[in-house]
């Protein structure tokens, strides 16, 4: 049996997807590599880029 962290972050986060960062819950940032570990000194969260973002990106520059 394997019980590697690694291995089971990684499972989770195929099922899950990017998950929202537990230390900055209103921010709108997400840890696509599994579970937020910012409080341990894990990696680093992004920024939720959504379809609908490149869109009204297009239309604030007037190029829709």
């Amino acid at each position: 049996m394997n019980t590697d962290s690694t291995t089971t972050d990684a499972r989770l986060h195929v099922v899950t997807g990017p998950l929202p960062c537990a230390a900055r819950p209103h921010s709108g940032l997400v840890h696509r590599d599994g579970p937020c570990r910012c409080f341990v000194g894990g990696p680093a969260p992004e920024h939720d880029h959504r379809p609908e973002d490149a869109l009204l990106a297009l239309a604030h520059h007037g190029a829709a």
